[in-house]
């Protein structure tokens, strides 16, 4: 029987790990939001500063994992237990390439500090706004263990969806019209894409908090349909 000492070790471990993964997800968010300054301010300093935050991301998850598979060796966990260790390593995993995403929009808009402003911008902006609002809730639901509030976030992706087939078709017709904005056309479609896929990676997190709360696969309630660019 594990003595009183050992248990208590081994829970400050679990909350060492958890509070590494609410860490490395509060510096996700901030360069997300960052990055969508980006967008409106010709701020190069401020680029820098996330592009340069990708390698303190890149260590966050690295001992996150460290801290996991050591803890899966000498405590062999079981139950809960396990599911919250392997949830931190694949949560690491998903913020990880949010913050690339926010690190690629960092360069495409350093590329239209001097172009046009298309009405598109905003629509990035406001994906950008729920995308850092859902990863917000998401890892809420991870800390409470609330799996009703990771299903919602879930299903919080689809306006995210909504709103970039929205962006496509106004920011193409922009460029149909006047071959002048095509090259800022292209790059805000870019960073669109990759504010989209940062949603996407928030829906992962939402469907591993799920699995480590109820033990359950994540099954989700109906088919999202995916954005078209058209």
């Amino acid at each position: 029987m594990p003595t009183k000492h050992i248990v208590t070790s081994y829970d400050k471990e679990l909350r060492s790990l958890s509070k590494n993964l609410i860490d490395m997800a509060e510096l996700v968010a901030g360069q997300l939001e960052n990055a969508l300054t980006t967008i409106v301010q010709a701020d190069q300093r401020l680029c820098k500063k996330v592009i340069n935050q990708d390698d303190k991301v890149d260590e966050m998850q690295h001992i996150i994992d460290k801290n996991a598979l050591r803890l899966l060796a000498t405590r062999q966990p079981v139950a809960g237990d396990l599911r919250e260790i392997v949830a931190a390593t694949r949560i690491a995993s998903d913020l990880e390439r949010i913050g690339d995403y926010a690190t690629n929009i960092c360069r495409h808009s350093s590329t239209i500090t001097d172009a046009p402003t298309l009405p598109s911008n905003k629509s990035v902006l406001r994906m950008g706004k729920l995308a850092i609002a859902n990863l917000h809730d998401t890892m809420e639901s991870y800390q409470k263990h609330d799996a009703k509030k990771a299903l919602a976030c879930w299903e919080a992706d689809r306006d995210i969806d909504d709103i970039l087939v929205a962006s496509f078709r106004h920011t193409l017709t922009y460029m149909m019209e006047d071959p002048r904005t095509i090259s800022t056309g292209m790059t805000i479609l870019f960073m669109a894409k990759n504010v989209e896929r940062a949603g996407d990676h928030v829906t992962n997190i939402a469907e591993t908090a799920f699995f480590m709360i109820t033990g359950k696969p994540f099954v989700a309630p109906h088919k999202r349909q995916k954005a078209k660019k058209k």
